[in-house]
């Protein structure tokens, strides 16, 4: 089954019951692009002419309903979540997010013509047929990215859609055509946009198949929200998020303002693990994005070689340093791992241990391994047995 169709038989649910009602519904949006583009999606979204009252009366047996606002209901259930809208069309912008008022379309024409780029400007009846009047498959299958007619206005007036066109560009490698190219460079546009909401999008930007290329094609224009962000090299980062903000911040020198910017978006375990570099930053490694006394001051060995051996222009040297000077701020076991190793609970004899680990390490970094270091504490358990026994 292709992603198509396996998309409409996902909308079904819905679907099948608001035509069963009399009621116009087609599927837009990213669940749309994503299923051309051969990607999973997160949600479905569906355009219908029903109100967000007979939403919320009819689709209750579907699942868990909940009223967003501006005519927008959300339906979670066990297999889907579905957003659905009333078509509409809409007034100026207050606010850079909200518009002043809705006014509900007759056709899903008129719906579609609201949008921000073609490539969400796509609808898919439950039947299967295609409704493109902006040519919107065409642009995806020629990787393009294309704002609708009055682009400029279009996305001033909501300049969130600016920052939604460059994370875009960045996860489905798309290129921005030269109309919308000069659409996205509205600076004074993008400073109004709503911080909680441009963050999410740095989020996401940061992570894309074309992150790097993207963020410093854009730098200049995004440092209107994110001024402590510099150009960087993102490669190293791809699946290291946290660690890809950092990069960027160390690109202007202002690596606590992108710690500042982490603390509450990461899990408590991340953040511990950031915490341990925070006193190490701020001398970088020449070409490098991260500072060197924070690789060697805050890493393991074995964390350093896989580092060097991923990028060896910039970490190379690093590593080179920390095997001739033995600088190890961090055994690669803790002590509840040397506690499991010995069999026995915590107590004052792990720091007899750790310091036994600590001379091993000393004098050869290469020892700090979890696998030589349980080798090194089942050695020391012994000593200290023998120790007891006496001769």
């Amino acid at each position: 089954m292709d992603l198509v169709t396996s998309l409409l038989t996902q909308a079904q649910p819905v679907s099948t019951e608001l035509e069963r009602r009399g009621q116009l519904v087609v599927l837009v949006g990213g669940a749309v692009r994503d299923a051309l583009l051969g990607r999973p999606w997160r949600e479905i979204d569906l355009a219908t002419s029903a109100s967000a009252v007979e939403l919320r009366q009819w689709l209750s047996p579907v699942g868990r309903v909940r009223d967003l606002g501006y005519g927008v209901v959300q339906v979670k259930s066990p297999d889907a979540t579905y957003h659905l809208a009333r078509l509409r069309q809409e007034s100026e912008y207050l606010d850079a997010r909200h518009p002043r008022r809705v006014d509900f379309a007759a056709t899903i024409d008129q719906d579609l013509s609201r949008r921000d780029f073609t490539v969400n400007a796509i609808a898919l009846t439950p039947g299967g047929r295609w409704i493109d009047p902006f040519s919107g498959r065409s642009d995806l299958d020629r990787r393009t990215l294309r704002a609708l007619p009055q682009a400029v206005c279009r996305l001033a007036e909501d300049p969130l859609r600016i920052l939604r066109g460059i994370r875009l560009i960045s996860e489905r490698s798309l290129s921005a055509d030269e109309q919308t190219e000069i659409a996205l460079w509205q600076p004074q546009a993008l400073q109004r946009t709503p911080h909680s909401r441009a963050d999410l999008e740095l989020w996401q930007l940061i992570q894309g198949e074309a992150a790097g290329e993207t963020w410093n094609h854009y730098q200049s224009l995004l440092s209107a929200l994110w001024p402590w962000a510099g150009p960087a090299d993102l490669t190293p980062w791809v699946a290291q998020a946290p660690l890809a903000i950092l990069a960027l911040a160390a690109g202007t020198g202002q690596a606590r303002a992108g710690l500042n910017w982490l603390r509450g978006r990461l899990t408590e375990r991340h953040w511990q693990r950031l915490g341990e570099l925070i006193e190490h930053l701020g001398v970088a490694v020449e070409g490098g994005a991260v500072a060197e006394r924070t690789l060697a001051g805050a890493l393991t060995t074995t964390e350093l070689h896989w580092l060097a051996m991923m990028d060896a222009e910039h970490y190379g040297p690093v590593w080179e340093r920390v095997q001739r000077e033995g600088v190890v701020r961090r055994l690669a076991l803790g002590p509840e791992a040397i506690a499991a190793v010995c069999g026995r609970p915590g107590g004052p004899w792990l720091r007899d241990c750790q310091q036994w680990l600590w001379q091993r390490v000393r004098a050869n970094p290469d020892e700090n391994t979890p696998k030589r270091l349980g080798r090194a504490v089942r050695e020391w358990l012994a000593i200290s047995n023998r120790a007891k026994e006496g001769p």
